[in-house]
């Protein structure tokens, strides 16, 4: 949508158009299975610490939400987490 073009994914209305999408909604929650069951293992073993990455193309609106919400999504399951948005000011 040409008219946000500006605003970059942490602007609530860049969220609200992304996750106005129901393909949207889908891939995150699936994403949040994705990293919550394996971290848990892996966190039991020793393994305290992993990396990942979204990269959608651009990296400033829907990689930047996408990655905002799952950071918002592992909190809640107790994971420390840190996010970088490599892109946002392109």
């Amino acid at each position: 949508m040409p008219k946000l073009r500006a605003f970059n994914g942490k602007d609530p209305k860049v969220r609200r158009y992304i996750q106005s999408f129901p393909q949207t909604g889908e891939f995150l929650h699936r994403m949040q299975s994705l990293l919550t069951i394996p971290d848990s293992a892996l966190y039991r073993r020793g393994k305290k610490l992993s990396h990942y990455r979204l990269r959608l193309h651009g990296g400033k609106h829907r990689s930047v939400m996408m990655a905002e919400w799952l950071k918002k999504a592992l909190q809640k399951h107790k994971f420390a987490t840190r996010v970088t948005h490599r892109d946002i000011d392109k």
